[in-house]
C-alpha cells in the first residue's frame, strides 16, 4: 500500500514520525533495522525522493544534555545501524530558555553545519520556524 501511494503521488519529501512506528523490526536489531533502511533506500532511488525519520533519542541523551554535552549520533534510541544508514543527522533538544538547539551530529554529504536555534510557533495558516541565537 505505501509503494502504491508513492507511486500515485510521487512525493519529493517523505516524512516519517515516527520511525519506531513505521516498520514492525527489533528496534535495537542492527540487521533487522538495516534490511529497513536498505528497503527504504531502494524506495528513495526508485521514486527519487527524499526520506526525513523523526526518531527519539535513548535515556542517555537526557544527562549528556543536563551535564551540557552535545548529543552525538549514539543517542538516538535503537540500532547504531540507524544513524549508519543516514546521510544526515540533526539533532533537536529543547532550550531552557525557549526554542531549540539543532545540532548537525552526522554529515556523509558535506560539511557539517553550525548548531542554530530555532523557535517554531503557531500561526493562523500553520506554522512559522524563526531562527534564535
Amino acid at each position: 500500500a505505501f509503494v502504491r501511494l508513492l507511486e500515485k503521488i510521487r512525493p519529493e519529501l517523505v516524512i516519517i514520525d515516527s520511525l519506531a512506528t513505521f516498520h514492525s523490526k527489533e528496534e535495537n536489531s542492527r540487521s533487522e533495522i538495516q534490511s529497513v533502511m536498505e528497503k527504504v533506500k531502494q524506495l528513495r532511488e526508485q521514486f527519487g525522493c527524499t526520506f526525513l525519520f523523526i526518531s527519539h533519542s535513548n535515556k542517555f541523551a537526557f544527562q549528556a544534555a543536563k551535564e551540557g554535552q552535545e548529543p552525538t549520533v549514539a543517542e538516538m534510541a535503537g540500532s547504531i545501524a540507524l544513524p549508519a544508514a543516514a546521510e544526515t543527522v540533526l539533532t533537536v533538544q529543547k532550550r531552557p530558555s525557549g526554542g531549540s538547539s539543532v545540532y548537525h551530529t552526522k554529515s556523509t554529504l558535506a560539511q557539517k553545519t553550525k548548531t542554530f536555534g530555532i523557535l517554531v510557533e503557531d500561526a493562523n495558516d500553520g506554522i512559522v520556524v524563526r531562527g534564535v541565537n
